[in-house]
């Protein structure tokens, strides 16, 4: 019985030795760098199997042996192995907003491997048109391959209407494919003035949402915004979560905030100053930056505070020159989500057109092209986003529009 006891047990040792090298197998084989060394695995299976089939002492030796192969190379290729770093593009806007700049720091790292993920084919046909960005598709599978890193900034999982992504791609999934889940927020929003700034509302909003519940670490632009998550967040989880979320938030210094700045406006050259000059004669231009967040929050409120700045602007003719300017695919996005808000919007942009452009004093940027025209403009005037936190970097004064 003992005999028979023992035999069993010999059996189930040897599969789990056979079993364990699979699974490793299958998991390293889909590292970039794994696959010349995937060879040394299968001889040790092998020899796992002579051994469970002739369990001579020459076999066990041979085991042996081949164990310690495999475990030298495993532990020389952990030693060697660059970083694998995965950057999810969700938003066209949002990456240009960080993950971009991001991105290209650690493409030129020596010691990583980086790549974007675009989310869905939107945002995978924009990224494409660059060469320089290495673009992996849906058979890049995240949970196989086991990015040291995960870079995200979708902070919804599929609640917001404007950027939708599948299931696979939420935070609460892709915080177990990964070491490290990084999560740097979309909107790099202007720093509140006080305690009880409007602004903070908004940003308390944004805190609120999975990516930062399930986040390893959430790169923010400020010391100020900082203080502003953990406050939040401590209120909402306890104070005896403080630490953890210390241990989470993370600032990126201003110098790389202008370092991105200047490698954009580098890249692609701001529109001649010379036109801009002729259009504005002696007037201010101011860039008032329209986002559709806001939109679907405030719809028909929304319409009408819109409609209002407009008679404004009107007033203000002969002081102010206005570039409206609307968040990337802000019309594609609103016509398949809201229909007949797209319909109001489009007749309130016939009316920019027609009181405001036509007559001398305003210039519509149907291109979406706002964070290159910075250079010339005296203010802003809109959302809260990442154009006014460029703004507000590049000492232009930021008015925040509220919605209702």
């Amino acid at each position: 019985m003992d005999a028979l006891m023992n035999s069993e047990l010999i059996e189930y040792c040897f599969e789990q030795c056979q079993s364990l090298a699979i699974q490793l197998g299958e998991r390293l084989e889909n590292r970039f760098d794994f696959e010349k060394r995937i060879k040394i695995l299968e001889d040790y299976c092998e020899s796992v199997y002579i051994c469970s089939q002739d369990n001579t002492e020459e076999n066990r030796y041979r085991m042996s042996d081949s164990f310690l192969e495999m475990k030298t190379t495993i532990i020389s290729y952990l030693k060697e192995r660059k970083e694998v770093i995965l950057f999810i593009a969700a938003d066209e806007c949002w990456w240009k907003s960080g993950m971009e700049q991001m991105y290209r720091s650690q493409k030129e790292d020596e010691n990583t491997y980086a790549y974007v993920l675009p989310a869905d084919n939107n945002i995978k046909e924009k990224l494409s048109i660059s060469e320089e960005v290495a673009l992996v598709d849906e058979s890049f599978s995240v949970s196989i391959i086991h990015p040291d890193k995960i870079v995200i900034h979708h902070p919804y999982d599929g609640t917001n209407h404007s950027v939708q992504i599948s299931k696979a791609l939420c935070a609460e999934n892709l915080v177990k494919d990964t070491d490290c889940l990084v999560y740097l927020p979309p909107f790099q929003v202007t720093d509140p003035d006080s305690a009880d700034d409007v602004i903070i509302p908004a940003i308390q909003e944004l805190i609120e949402q999975p990516a930062v519940k399930y986040a390893d670490r959430i790169i923010l632009n400020s010391d100020v915004m900082k203080a502003v998550y953990l406050e939040t967040l401590v209120a909402c989880c306890g104070e005896d979560t403080r630490d953890d979320w210390e241990k989470k938030l993370m600032v990126q210094s201003k110098e790389s905030a202008l370092l991105e700045e200047y490698q954009i406006i580098k890249k692609r050259k701001e529109r001649e100053e010379d036109a801009w000059n002729a259009w504005r004669g002696d007037r201010k231009i101011l860039l008032y930056h329209i986002g559709i967040s806001s939109l679907l929050t405030n719809r028909e409120n929304g319409i009408r505070k819109i409609r209002e700045s407009f008679d404004i602007i009107v007033e203000a003719q002969e002081k102010i020159f206005c570039v409206l300017t609307l968040q990337t695919n802000l019309l594609e996005d609103l016509k398949r989500i809201d229909p007949a808000l797209y319909e109001q919007f489009q007749e309130l942009m016939k009316e920019f057109q027609k009181e405001i452009v036509d007559q001398g004093f305003g210039y519509y940027d149907e291109a979406s092209e706002a964070e290159y025209h910075l250079a010339v403009m005296d203010a802003y005037y809109g959302d809260g986003d990442y154009v006014a936190h460029r703004c507000r970097m590049r000492g232009i004064p930021v008015m925040i529009r509220m919605g209702a």
